[in-house]
């Protein structure tokens, strides 16, 4: 694709695909703008951590094209730029502070994030109650890095008793992970699901 400016008029005029791509700015290397095939847009900065063709490639989210002007995600992307000319890793560094929040952190996020803007007032009052009556109570000192398919299939089994309430829990569940995967790079996968391959579920 050829590489222009990003402007709010590129941005708003960028249509969704069958899969992610990401249009590059023609001004500043590495800052680009990623559109997914749910229509979101997202701020981008790509970059090697470290000298030659051989280092990692990193990309860091920077934020959603709904919070920020493409000119105030440009000044970002230049700053995280700056701090690798330095020799630094800022996605490294992102990496291990996102893998701190907790599940109740990330919970707040799905439903300030997600869950109002995009269901219906009925379901997203259900998700509210599924977190608040049988997610928190499991998860939600536990750090998003450190939960573990075992830590679900254990609580799904809890629920064995009501398989239709657990397998709703578990696609609320399944669903806020996936977020946390794909969306906000949280964690480099979805424990909720059994395999990559075949999408099975717990």
């Amino acid at each position: 694709m050829t590489r222009r400016r990003i402007t709010k008029r590129l941005v708003d005029g960028l249509q969704a695909a069958d899969r992610d791509y990401i249009v590059w700015d023609g001004e500043l290397p590495g800052f680009g703008v990623r559109v997914q095939p749910s229509g979101s847009k997202s701020y981008v900065v790509q970059y090697r951590a470290g000298r030659g063709r051989k280092a990692p490639s990193r990309r860091i989210t920077i934020a959603t094209s709904s919070k920020l002007p493409p000119d105030e995600a440009r000044g970002i992307a230049k700053g995280i730029i700056g701090d690798v000319a330095r020799n630094d890793d800022p996605a490294a560094h992102r990496a291990r502070k996102r893998r701190e929040m907790t599940i109740r952190e990330v919970a707040a996020l799905y439903l300030a994030d997600h869950v109002k803007a995009h269901n219906k007032p009925s379901w997203a009052k259900e998700i509210e109650l599924i977190l608040r009556a049988r997610i928190l109570p499991a998860f939600a000192t536990k750090r998003i890095g450190d939960l573990t398919r075992a830590d679900i299939k254990r609580w799904h089994s809890r629920m064995a008793a009501s398989p239709y309430r657990a397998n709703r829990c578990l696609a609320v569940l399944r669903k806020m992970l996936s977020l946390a995967h794909r969306e906000w790079e949280l964690r480099d996968d979805n424990p909720a699901i059994a395999g990559k391959a075949t999408g099975t579920v717990l």
